[in-house]
């Protein structure tokens, strides 16, 4: 095995050796195959661009790793946008748009540490595969339920930072999967409700937001972040909408 360094790439020609059997079904007749006794050896040549590797049967020209070295630098250093960076902004700037029913059975609300930690990657052709888009969705579950609409729907609503701290009402929200496809945000999440000492509420909710695909195809990058915040946005509402007729409808 040889190794040659060249940039940030390392080539590496390696003699494969299998059994004629399997020899005769990957086919014999490369000038690059040798027989050893009863082993088929073969040269192929393998390619490490950072940490990916792949293996080729051709010795590729240095234009097309130069080309494969900048999908791969692209593709891993592209531009990180983090779409929570400015949301209590968005939540304040469409203050009123929820349209939530009110309830006054819950006056307290904690995240687990999974839900509060929770994040999400993606790339969008769309918009443009060097940009990564980060959606911090625990931070973002946080702020939309300290947002006015929210508030205003529970008639106050404090976070506790202990599930044991609030002694009724208390509401724990576990984020089990979001996801943002087909343009539109994908959100599962399992809520329940603690009051009178017992537990009265405890159910899976999932909703999609609405989809976003005319703004991301005509803005493109530079709609994105709006695009996932407005579509991430329309599917808590929903799932809180859903939440809050359910606790109104519990029997005393």
């Amino acid at each position: 095995m040889i190794g040659r360094p060249w940039g940030r790439y390392r080539l590496r020609i390696v003699d494969l050796a299998y059994p004629p059997t399997m020899a005769r079904l990957r086919g014999n007749a490369e000038p690059t195959s040798t027989s050893r006794g009863w082993l088929q050896v073969r040269r192929v040549y393998a390619y490490s661009l950072g940490e990916k590797m792949f293996v080729s049967a051709r010795r590729l020209s240095r234009h097309v790793l130069l080309c494969c070295f900048v999908a791969v630098t692209v593709l891993s250093t592209g531009c990180a946008t983090h779409v929570a960076s400015d949301y209590p902004q968005y939540l304040e700037k469409n203050a009123g748009d929820s349209n939530l029913p009110s309830t006054d059975r819950a006056s307290a609300y904690y995240l687990p540490p999974r839900t509060a930690a929770l994040s999400y990657e993606f790339r969008a052709f769309s918009t443009g595969v060097a940009n990564k888009w980060v959606v911090d969705i625990g931070e973002m579950l946080d702020d939309t339920l300290q947002s006015r609409d929210v508030q205003t729907a529970f008639n106050g609503l404090r976070k506790v930072a202990d599930a044991n701290a609030a002694s009724d009402g208390l509401l724990t929200f576990a984020l089990q999967t979001y996801s943002f496809n087909d343009f539109a945000a994908q959100i599962s999440m399992h809520v329940t409700l603690q009051a009178g000492g017992r537990e009265r509420l405890s159910k899976v909710y999932e909703s999609s937001g609405k989809s976003q695909m005319g703004k991301m195809m005509l803005a493109g990058a530079f709609g994105q972040k709006n695009a996932v915040q407005q579509s991430t946005k329309a599917a808590l509402d929903d799932i809180l909408r859903q939440l809050i007729n359910d606790i109104n409808a519990l029997s005393d």
